[in-house]
């Protein structure tokens, strides 16, 4: 993997990310914060700061964290 890929190779896990984010943060706000979501959105917060300190760290830009829900995901749970 050469270091544009490696680059594109972050972008899009960090975007995974703050997908996963706002798809849980959706959740609580739908059901409340129940167990295990309440968990696994402070995991997803981790998991982004730490992927920001390697954007940092190799001095690039990270994507902003613009991320909507997967409705469809949400929509599926009521």
């Amino acid at each position: 993997m050469n270091e544009e890929q490696t680059i594109a190779a972050l972008k899009e896990v960090i975007e995974d990310e703050y997908k996963a984010r706002a798809t849980y943060r959706r959740v609580i706000e739908t059901f409340g914060s129940v167990q295990p979501f309440s968990n696994i959105v402070e995991s997803e917060g981790r998991h982004i700061s730490a992927l920001l300190s390697l954007f940092e760290r190799y001095d690039l830009t990270p994507p902003i964290g613009t991320a909507t829900p997967v409705s469809s995901t949400v929509a599926g749970w009521m």
